[in-house]
C-alpha cells in the first residue's frame, strides 16, 4: 500500500511542478496525469530501480509534451536530462551491463533509424516531417526501452498522432505537437517492456 500512495504523491508533485507557471486547471490536469502514470508504473514494477527509471522517463515526456503544446518545440534540456538520469541510475540496476548494452543499442539504432526515415520522408514530401526535438525523444525511448520497446512506442505514437490529426482535420504542412503522442507511446511501452530482456536489444 505504501508504494502506490508514494507514487501518487510524487507523481502529483512532479506534474504540478513541471507547469508551475500555468493556471490551476492545467496544474491539476498535469498532476493527475503524472500521478496516474507513476501509480501504474509502481503497480507494474514495485519498488525497483526500473520503477525509478521509468518514473523519470514519464515525468520528462510529460514536461516535453507541455512545452510542445505551448510553444511547438521540445527543449534540448529534456532529452539531456533523460540521458543523465539513465546513467545516474544505471549502477543500481540488477544487470547494468545488459541494460547499458540494450540502451546504447536502442538509442543509436532507433534514434538513427528515425532520423533516416524522417530525412527520406522530408525529401519525398518536400517539407519537414519531424522536428529535431521529436527525433531526440525517439532516441531517448530507444535508450530507456531498447529497440523492441522503441518500435512499440513508435507504433502507439504514430497511431495516436494520425488519429488526432484526422479527428481535428489538421492539414498537410500544419505544425503539429507530436511530443504528447510520443509520451503516450513511451508510457504504453514502459508498462509492457520495462527491464524485460527481449529476443533483440
Amino acid at each position: 500500500m505504501t508504494v502506490p500512495l508514494f507514487s501518487l504523491f510524487i507523481g502529483a508533485l512532479t506534474g504540478a511542478f513541471e507547469i508551475r507557471r500555468a493556471g490551476t486547471g492545467e496544474r491539476l490536469c498535469s498532476a493527475f496525469l503524472c500521478a496516474g502514470a507513476f501509480l501504474a508504473i509502481a503497480l507494474r514494477y514495485g519498488p525497483t530501480v526500473c520503477c525509478l527509471r521509468l518514473w523519470a522517463l514519464s515525468a520528462l515526456l510529460l514536461a516535453a509534451s507541455r512545452v510542445d503544446l505551448e510553444r511547438m518545440i521540445v527543449p534540448d534540456a529534456v532529452p539531456l536530462t533523460a540521458v543523465l538520469a539513465f546513467f545516474a541510475l544505471l549502477p543500481f540496476a540488477v544487470r547494468p551491463g545488459t541494460l547499458l548494452f540494450r540502451g546504447l543499442t536502442g538509442g543509436l539504432l532507433f534514434g538513427g533509424g528515425m532520423l533516416l526515415l524522417a530525412k527520406c520522408a522530408d525529401r519525398l514530401l518536400g517539407r519537414q516531417t519531424l522536428g529535431g526535438g521529436d527525433l531526440k525523444l525517439f532516441a531517448v525511448l530507444g535508450l530507456y526501452l531498447g529497440t523492441a520497446g522503441g518500435v512499440l512506442a513508435t507504433a502507439v505514437a504514430c497511431t495516436v498522432g494520425l488519429t488526432v490529426c484526422a479527428a481535428a482535420r489538421i492539414g498537410k504542412g500544419t505544425p503539429f505537437p507530436f511530443a504528447p503522442s510520443v509520451a503516450l507511446g513511451g508510457f504504453a511501452a514502459s508498462l509492457l517492456t520495462g527491464d524485460a530482456i527481449l529476443p533483440f536489444p
